[in-house]
C-alpha cells in the first residue's frame, strides 16, 4: 500500500478507516519526521473542540489554537466533540504565530482563548469522518490536546484505549 506521508510503497504499517478512504502509514513514517520543513511527531493529535472550531475544520478545512512557543506538532489531527472521536484530518500547513488581527473572523466569539495575541494555524488537506468513532465510555473526557502514536489511534475502540 502507499504511505499518506512519504507515497512509497510499503507492506509493514497501520491502515485507519474512514468513510471515504483509507489511511495507510508505513512503519517508518509513524516515528518522528520532517514535512514541509517542520518537525513532527508521528502520531495523532487529539484536540477537544466545541461546535464553532469543527465546523470550522469541517467547511474551511482550519483548525486554530492558541500558540505555544515548545508545541509538538504531528501530521494528523482527531476532534474529541461530546464525548466521541468523530473525525480525523490530515494537516497539509502549519503556521505558527499568527497574529490575532490576520485570523479573527476564524475565531469563536466569547471564548477565552480568543483573547490571546498569537495562534497556530492547521491548513487541512482533508476532514472526514471515522468509519469506527473512538467513544468515551467510561473512561474520563479529554480537556486538552493529547499526542497518540498512529499505531495506537488506529486500534483504538474507546478514549482509554489512546492511554
Amino acid at each position: 500500500m502507499l504511505c499518506e506521508i512519504c507515497n512509497k510503497d510499503k507492506n509493514r504499517g497501520e491502515i485507519l478507516r474512514l468513510e471515504k478512504k483509507e489511511i495507510f502509514l508505513c512503519a517508518d513514517c509513524q516515528e518522528d519526521n520532517v514535512v514541509n520543513g517542520m518537525h513532527l511527531r508521528g502520531g495523532v493529535m487529539v484536540v477537544p473542540v466545541k461546535l464553532p472550531s469543527l465546523e470550522t475544520a469541517l467547511n474551511k478545512k482550519i483548525y486554530i489554537r492558541p500558540w505555544r512557543k515548545k508545541a509538538e506538532h504531528t501530521p494528523f489531527l482527531a476532534f474529541y466533540y461530546q464525548g466521541s472521536i468523530l473525525y480525523f484530518g490530515r494537516i497539509k500547513k502549519i503556521d505558527v504565530k499568527v497574529v490575532k488581527e490576520n485570523i479573527v473572523e476564524f475565531l469563536p466569539k466569547g471564548e477565552r482563548w480568543s483573547a490571546k495575541d498569537f495562534y497556530t494555524v492547521y491548513v487541512l488537506d482533508y476532514v472526514d469522518k471515522l468509519k469506527n468513532c473512538i467513544i468515551r465510555g467510561k473512561c474520563p473526557t479529554i480537556q486538552s490536546k493529547i499526542i497518540v502514536p498512529f499505531r495506537k489511534f488506529a486500534k483504538a475502540t474507546t478514549v482509554c484505549d489512546l492511554f
